[in-house]
């Protein structure tokens, strides 16, 4: 019986090195490790090697061996779970955003006639910064998010200048403390 092993290892790495020699200088430890590795397993372990391809760089195969090839034109293809290249660039630039830098969803209801603040604000937060020292931070957007709705009170406001303050404030000061741009969504609901 054999046992073929694949370079899941180098996975985790290939994708953080952005420097064409670096990566080559790690596949070659990589490739000289599996390879001693397998050595006193008497033919039961056979290794595959890892090669370090960067974007347009073809890949040359043998009935024996696999090979850097020339460079070829290339671009990218995203695909998204569902289709392939349907992909909007609008869609692309949201979804790189949340992942870099998280999203914080502001929730506050107010009263339609005069702007009272009824509910909130509430803040949820995903992939923006640890719950656990993210305490002071939120209590400090809360409040700075009430400030704001505190200023359209006494009047009608109008939902959309309420919303884009309750953004631009809280973007402001998350942007001051962290040094960070969430994406940040206000809901106000007019009660």
């Amino acid at each position: 019986m054999k046992a073929i092993l694949y370079p899941t290892l180098a996975l985790e790495w290939e994708a953080e090195v952005s420097d064409p020699d670096l990566a080559l200088a790690y596949c070659r430890a990589y490739n000289r490790w599996i390879v001693d590795f397998c050595s006193d397993s008497k033919g039961r372990l056979v290794p595959i090697a890892q090669i370090s391809l960067t974007d347009g760089r073809a890949v040359d195969l043998t009935d024996d061996s696999m090979r850097a090839g020339e460079e070829v034109s290339a671009g990218f293809v995203f695909v998204d779970g569902v289709g392939i290249g349907d992909v909007e660039r609008v869609v692309l630039r949201d979804r790189r955003h949340l992942a870099g830098d998280g999203i914080l969803v502001i929730t506050v209801a107010v009263d339609r006639e005069n702007g009272a603040v009824l509910s909130g604000p509430e803040l949820i937060s995903r992939g923006f910064i640890e719950k656990d020292t993210s305490e002071d931070l939120m209590r400090e957007a809360r409040e700075e998010v009430l400030a704001t709705v505190r200023k359209f009170q006494g009047g009608r406001p109008e939902s959309e200048i309420l919303r884009e303050a309750v953004r631009d404030a809280a973007s402001r000061l998350l942007h001051k403390r962290t040094r960070r741009r969430p994406m940040v969504i206000p809901v106000v609901t007019e009660i």
